[in-house]
Parts: structure tokens; C-alpha cells; sequence
């Protein structure tokens, strides 16, 4: 029976770069994907000549800032040797936010740009925005060095971490107060809260300072993010990694509270002293793990982590360009006010079983003109949703209220551009359900479990489990999202590592 260094479950993203990672400094490395593709979330699929990217609307971390500092996702991908072989794609503008009724900011991708165009939208309060954009970015970087730290398993304390110690544990609503009341400006300031996947009336400043940082600089990638995944994977078996996807892991074989290897659901026996699991924790001790090797410290934690929401997906391929469908942006936002709110301006876009509250699309072809065939473009559009509801359902009923809320969705989007209506070619869905059903989370969320303050000192600040040789990455460490997850993966396996160099030791 073969035996490897290292068994990675799961090739989402921070089980595709931990996996690169590790055969990277010479491991033996066994990597494992339920689906037939890799990527998790970081892949696309097609329908008739389009082809849709599952989630990636928009990747931090890549571009350089105007002092030739290159972004820390940047840094990785060139170290694990895979920045050369992905073609990324820079947006200018960072996004759009229309507050109905009430206007709208298209707001640049440049860090400066984006302070000075909400500054012009409230001169009163140009101080305000400012300072808050610095209290931003110096939480922000630190957060970004956590990873540093759990790869080198050093305690993180206030005196290397100050900003974050002080307003870490404040929520964003009451640290934004503080700077400005312009609706616009805190619409701006708001919708981005949907990438961390917690609602920003309860979002701790600590998580939501990671998203705003970097002010709007982001990219795309030509191909979709299946690109990046791919080159991951190829990258991987050059260096003699194994990729085996169409294989399940039915249970983690622990002996004397150690680690031993994996059992698949085809009943294959695969053996290692030390495993990376990119699955949500949860499931990991709930699911894959005989309930005898698990301590009830680990349950407990466990108990204070919350499904993050999932979202409603609407997939559109249009025989027309974006210039004739009228769409001028390529990251929207739409907030409808008069829906169920507490003020006219409260920008969450949670779900409700009746209205659309918000709508966040993308039109990929603005920004990357060749990413459909000429005189077509592509639409994302994703409306937040609980799965609740979706799970009650007998499957006669899903059907039809996948259809009836569908049509929702794409009557919101059809409201705002007309002409769109004729050019509809293909289009799909998508519901909590499907996610659940693809990634495997809990209802079907992209993000996991929501980043709050008890289940970030109980679960997302620790890589290693109590038993032995078990380790986390993805959105079991510290938060959701394309470029965090890519950095748990590099994390987690640097500390993997150093617990191996230490045991040859």
C-alpha cells in the first residue's frame, strides 16, 4: 500500500495551493476532489457557446501599488510558480453602487481614486472618509499578516497587532458612524461586506477591513477562475504531486489520536501520518471523524460557528454586446431601498422570500473583451439567500420556486436594462442547494461559517487540530473568498512544514 507525506481533501482553493506547496519542498502529496474537476468554487462551466464562472467575480492581491509593492496573492503565486502561466486581467473601475431612487457612484480601482471619488461625493466629510480609509488599511495589513503568523505558529499579540486589538472587536456600522453619514458614501462603503459573507450590521471591523483595504484594486482573469485551477493542478503533477478527482473521502482513520490516512467512499485505503483538510471543520469532526477521537473542547467550539448565507445565482449569455444591453459597469451593486428596511438607506441585501432587497452582477466582457465571442457577453448575477426555506421543500415544489424566484432575479436585472431582453441566449440557475450539493458546505454556503469574533478566538485562528497530524485551510481559517482561501493554503502547508522539519529533527 502506498504511503504519502501528505493527503490533501478537497481542491478548492486552499487545497490546491496547500497541495502545490507541499510538493513543492519535495513531499509525496496524494490530492483528493469529490467532483470531476478541480477548483471548488474556482471553476466555470458551459452552456451552448458561453462559458460561466461559478463565483470569481473579482480577485485581490494580484496588482502592484503605485510604489512597485506587488499584492501578498501576487507574491504566491510566483513563488509556488504558477503567476506566469495565468493571464490576469485588470479593472480599472473597482465597482458601481445604485442606490434606487436616489443615485449612484461609479467608484476607480486605484487606491487614491477611491478615496477622492467619495470624497466628492460628500466634500463635508472628506476628512472623515480619509481618516477611516487609513484606519482601513492599517487594519487591513495586519489583518493580512495573521497568515504570517499562523504559518509560523507565533502567538499573535497586541503588541504586534495593535489596531486590530482595538477595533477588531467593534462592529463596522459602529467605527463607520464615527467618520461619515452620507448615504452614498456608506453605500459604497457597505456592499463589499457581501465578499465576507456576514450581514455589516453584525460584521466585525477586523473582517471587513481585509475587503476594503486595498481600497478597489482588483483583476479578473481570462479564462475564469478554472484557469487558475487548472494551472494549479498542472503545476502540481510536474512536481510529482497525484490528482485523483471522481473520489470521495468517506472517513479520516484516526489511531490513538493521531491522524493514520483516508478511506473513500470506493473503499480505497489511502495512508499518511498527516492530512490537510480544505472542508469545512464541521464536517470534518462531524462527518469523517468516528465521534470517539473527537473531544467535546472540539464540539463545543464547534457549537458557536454559523452557516454563512448563500446567494441566488442567475446566469446569463446574451447575443449582443454589453454596449447594446446598455451596461456600462463591470461589478454592480443595485440596492432597492424600499424594500423591508429600517431607514431608506440601509444597503444590506439579505434575502427575503418575497422581494429582491439587492442584486450584485458582473458583466465580464467590459473589462476582458475577449472572454465570449465577439458581439456577445457574459452576466453573473447573484441575490443573497438563506437555504432554509430551500431545504423544506418536496423536490415537484423546489422546482417551481427555483423558476418563480429565478424570474425575480432576472426581471430586477431586465428593469434596469431593457434592451437586454431579446438577447437572452442561455441562461441558468442556481440555489443554496446546488452549492450545497457542488462544494459540500452547509446550506449551500460559499463562505462557510460567518467570521464573527467567538468563532474566530475558537476555530479560525488555529491550522492544527487536537488530533495529530490533522490540519485545516479554505474557509475554515479566518475568512471566505478567492485570494483568502489561496492564502490558508499557503499557511496551513507552511506550517506543515515546519511540523515536518521539526519531526526529522
Amino acid at each position: 500500500m502506498t504511503k504519502y507525506d501528505s493527503i490533501v481533501i478537497g481542491s478548492g482553493n486552499g487545497g490546491l495551493v496547500g497541495a502545490l506547496n507541499l510538493a513543492k519542498h519535495g513531499k509525496k502529496v496524494l490530492l483528493l476532489e469529490k467532483h470531476n474537476v478541480p477548483g471548488g468554487c474556482a471553476t466555470t462551466f458551459v452552456r451552448g457557446r458561453f462559458e460561466f464562472d461559478t463565483a470569481l467575480h473579482q480577485l485581490y492581491g494580484i496588482n502592484e501599488d503605485p510604489y512597485g509593492n506587488k499584492g501578498l496573492l501576487r507574491k504566491i503565486f510566483e513563488e509556488l510558480g504558477i503567476y506566469n502561466k495565468i493571464k490576469f486581467v485588470n479593472q480599472e473601475e473597482a465597482f458601481s453602487v445604485e442606490v434606487k431612487g436616489f443615485g449612484g457612484v461609479a467608484v476607480p480601482g486605484a487606491k487614491e481614486g477611491f478615496v477622492k471619488t467619495l470624497q466628492a461625493v460628500s466634500p463635508d466629510e472628506a476628512k472623515g472618509i480619509e481618516l477611516f480609509q487609513e484606519l482601513v488599511n492599517t487594519a487591513g495589513t495586519e489583518y493580512d499578516k495573521l497568515y504570517d503568523f499562523l504559518a509560523q505558529d507565533r502567538e499573535i499579540t497586541a503588541e504586534d497587532f495593535p489596531c486590530l486589538f482595538e477595533h477588531g472587536g467593534k462592529l463596522v456600522t459602529e467605527v463607520m458612524s464615527e467618520h461619515f453619514k452620507n448615504p452614498m458614501v456608506t453605500a459604497a462603503y457597505s456592499v463589499l461586506s457581501d465578499y465576507a459573507g456576514m450581514p455589516i450590521e453584525r460584521l466585525p471591523f477586523m473582517t471587513y477591513a481585509s475587503v476594503y483595504f486595498r481600497g478597489g484594486e482588483t483583476c479578473n482573469v481570462n479564462g475564469g477562475s478554472q484557469s487558475i485551477s487548472s494551472a494549479i493542478v498542472d503545476e502540481f503533477e510536474s512536481c510529482g504531486g497525484t490528482f485523483m478527482c471522481n473520489t470521495k473521502v468517506k472517513e479520516l482513520l484516526i489511531e490513538d489520536s493521531k491522524v493514520t490516512g483516508v478511506l473513500t467512499t470506493k473503499g480505497d485505503v489511502f495512508k499518511s501520518d498527516s492530512v490537510l483538510c480544505n472542508v469545512n471543520k464541521t464536517r470534518v469532526y462531524v462527518d469523517l471523524i468516528d465521534e470517539k477521537h473527537v473531544s467535546d473542547e472540539v464540539f463545543m467550539n464547534l457549537k458557536v460557528s454559523t452557516p454563512a448565507e448563500s446567494v441566488f445565482a442567475v446566469f446569463l449569455g446574451l447575443n449582443c454586446s454589453y454596449q447594446e444591453a446598455g451596461i456600462k459597469h463591470g461589478t454592480n451593486f443595485v440596492i432597492n431601498p424600499m424594500i423591508e428596511t429600517k431607514t431608506p438607506f440601509d444597503v444590506t441585501m439579505r434575502r427575503t422570500d418575497r422581494d429582491i432587497k439587492g442584486l450584485y452582477y458582473s458583466c465580464y466582457n467590459i473589462d476582458d473583451p475577449e472572454y465570449s465571442d465577439p458581439g456577445t457577453c457574459v452576466i453573473s448575477m447573484l441575490s443573497q439567500q438563506t437555504s432554509e426555506h430551500w431545504m423544506q421543500m418536496a423536490p415537484a415544489q423546489y422546482h417551481e420556486e427555483k423558476m418563480k424566484f429565478g424570474t425575480k432575479v432576472l426581471d430586477f436585472f431586465l428593469d434596469l436594462y431593457p434592451d437586454a431582453r431579446n438577447h437572452i441566449e442561455e441562461i441558468e440557475m442556481a440555489t443554496p442547494l446546488t452549492f450545497q450539493n457542488y462544494l459540500g458546505s452547509l446550506g449551500g454556503s460559499i463562505y462557510a461559517t460567518e467570521p464573527n469574533i467567538k468563532d474566530y478566538i475558537a476555530n479560525k485562528l488555529e491550522v492544527r487540530s487536537p488530533i495529530k497530524g490533522l490540519y485545516f485551510c479554505g474557509c475554515s481559517v479566518l475568512m471566505g473568498g478567492f485570494d483568502m482561501t489561496y492564502k490558508s493554503g499557503k499557511a496551513a502547508s507552511d506550517l506543515m512544514l515546519r511540523d515536518f522539519e521539526k519531526e526529522e529533527k
